[in-house]
């Protein structure tokens, strides 16, 4: 039977509830539970009247991505490298602290710096580092900015690229490179170096643009190697400035591999950027802008060998020798049938676009010739429309136009010429020039190494992904604080890469977007009660009012199956409330 026993023990009075029962034929206590003083027997009695009802609210944080970014953050030891090479000059964040949440925040909702303490907020990481809101303000975040310079941001590079090698068993035996720009909203007088005018690749030539050089891995594109610089320099212009670069970091990289394969595409070319290469240790493998090379286009199909590898199903080659930029090279000519297509599809297009636009101009000449008053058409008007018309590759050699004069005036005909598109067909579609001083590789390892040059190629199309890994928005004018900048976007890809290679070599199949959607729907939820006001020590009678505080308890959303396959893989449990399990729908 239940019943309240009162003790004293040292003086102090405490309940108990208990329970008795027969042992051996004699009643004794055969269960009891402290429930405490007298003042915690009523807590208790007042905290049970208003909860009883269940919560008044709750609030949600999002777990799964920041935790699994923080498990490859702590394995990568990005903090502390960070710190090992920044002096400590505040006493709040660290700056590596810093750095670890810009990255975090680049992978999963990239924001402003002033916006950054908000979603910091509606995270886990509130919980996880306790860090307090007001600690991460904009100000407080340009200080820390300030400490890192390019020489520190190379040096610290540099060695997490070197403890990531041992840590993630990274194979070096092929590397990427490549270049892109950014366009920037930065005012024309604004004084800076990098900001500069150029062709921008998102099309956007009217602003000042800043360019980024990646080196990665050919598998999951890891950074190894990034490079910020001006942004009015060319691709091959900016290979040549970084050469030395790449050689000193190559003698880092030979420590773990005595062979490496540089790739990168035709946009680099050039004679002294290979006269570079020629004298580094890295090796090479490359492509050719094939309209410069007809010979090697005039290689009829039926001398090509179909590839081998089932990886190349649709690919054939030619393998021959030639001298490239004044070195006899191995030449590997691969022509794909599903390029082919591709190409035909996008040149039929262009073409009938451009057939748009000249049948528009024609009418344009044709209300020009009736017109009696205002501004006339000219020769050179028209021929600057036609070649602004004929721009796009290819056009000017398919298309025909002639443009004639009479009494009343301009006249405009054109002709597709249908002996252009088959020798195209014949010729340049569906065909790539590769050339390496690998001479000992076979046409499929080739194709296969330079395959990877898509690799880095999808890095820089999802920097440019408003949702995920974005380099936008960047609100830096300064040159020092856009190198920062795109460091922090650089490590944001580390660990996205990462975290991508790690879930994929335990059969984890899942591209970075559909990676970080289903990490973002696992969801920590905090139920919010409305906790009693405890009485004074003048007045011992309950409060009739209630003070609403938070009883926390926190829960996990319901996962999928592969939701927690993933938490339990990347051991999730240690960043979870303590109290909190995972619960799987299916």
């Amino acid at each position: 039977m239940a019943h309240i026993e009162r003790r004293v023990i040292k003086g102090h009075t405490y309940y108990y509830a208990c329970r008795k029962g027969r042992v051996n034929g004699k009643p004794t206590n055969v269960w009891q539970k402290c429930l405490g003083t007298a003042d915690k027997v009523i807590q208790i009695f007042e905290t049970y009247e208003v909860i009883k009802d269940g919560p008044i609210s709750a609030v949600i944080a999002e777990f799964g991505g920041v935790a699994a970014l923080l498990t490859i953050a702590e394995r990568l030891k990005l903090v502390e490298t960070i710190n090992r090479h920044i002096p400590r000059k505040f006493r709040s964040i660290s700056t590596g602290d810093y750095m670890l949440l810009a990255s975090i925040n680049r992978c999963l909702a990239p924001t402003s710096k002033r916006k950054l303490a908000d979603w910091y907020s509606e995270t886990s990481l509130a919980r996880i580092l306790g860090f307090q809101e007001g600690q991460l303000t904009s100000q407080r975040f340009w200080d820390h900015m300030d400490l890192l310079t390019v020489e520190r941001i190379r040096a610290i590079e540099a060695d997490l690229t070197e403890h990531l090698i041992t840590e993630f068993d990274i194979d070096l035996g092929c590397l990427l490179y490549d270049a892109t720009n950014f366009y920037t909203f930065i005012d024309t007088f604004t004084d800076g170096d990098l900001a500069r005018r150029g062709k921008n690749k998102q099309g956007r030539a009217n602003l000042r643009q800043i360019g980024m050089a990646l080196l990665v891995t050919k598998d999951f594109h890891i950074p190894l190697l990034h490079e910020i610089y001006r942004g009015n320099l060319s691709d091959s212009q900016e290979f040549a400035s970084i050469s030395e670069l790449l050689v000193h970091r190559y003698k880092k990289l030979h420590e773990e591999c005595e062979d490496i394969t540089l790739v990168f595409d035709k946009g680099n070319n050039s004679k002294a950027n290979f006269e570079t290469i020629e004298e580094s240790p890295f090796h090479f493998v490359a492509s050719l802008v094939p309209s410069h090379h007809d010979d090697l286009l005039a290689i009829p199909l039926d001398k090509f060998t179909p590839a081998t590898d089932e990886r190349l199903s649709e690919i054939s080659t030619y393998r021959t020798k030639k001298e490239v930029f004044g070195v006899e090279r191995t030449i590997v000519i691969s022509y794909n049938e599903n390029l082919l297509d591709s190409q035909l599809s996008t040149l039929v297009n262009v073409i009938s676009k451009a057939r748009g636009k000249l049948n528009a101009l024609q009418q344009k000449i044709v209300r020009d010739r009736t017109r009696r008053k205002g501004k006339r058409l000219t020769v050179e008007s028209i021929d600057k429309q036609v070649k602004a018309i004929l721009s796009p590759q290819h056009l000017s050699k398919i298309i025909n136009v002639n443009v004639s004069k009479d009494r009343w005036g301009f006249k405009l005909k054109y002709r597709v010429q249908r002996k252009a598109i088959v020798h195209l067909m014949m010729t340049l579609l569906g065909k790539k020039i590769l050339f390496t001083d690998q001479d000992d590789w076979s046409d499929e390892a080739i194709v296969l190494a330079y395959h990877g040059q898509a690799c880095i190629e999808e890095a820089f199309k999802r920097m440019k992904d408003p949702h995920f890994l974005c380099w936008y928005p960047q609100f830096h004018w300064t040159d020092q604080k856009m190198q920062v900048h795109g460091f922090y976007c650089v490590l944001a890809l580390t660990l996205a890469s990462l975290l991508r290679r790690e879930l994929a070599l335990h059969d984890i199949q899942l591209s970075i977007p559909k990676m970080f959607d289903l990490l973002k729907k696992i969801n920590e939820v905090a139920h919010i009660y409305p906790q009693p006001s405890t009485s004074s020590d003048d007045d011992q009678r309950p409060s009739s009012e209630a003070s609403l505080t938070t009883q926390d308890k926190i829960v996990l959303s319901k996962m999928s199956s592969l939701q927690l396959k993933i938490f339990e893989f990347l051991g999730l449990h240690r960043f979870a409330p303590v109290k909190a399990t995972p619960y799987c729908t299916e």
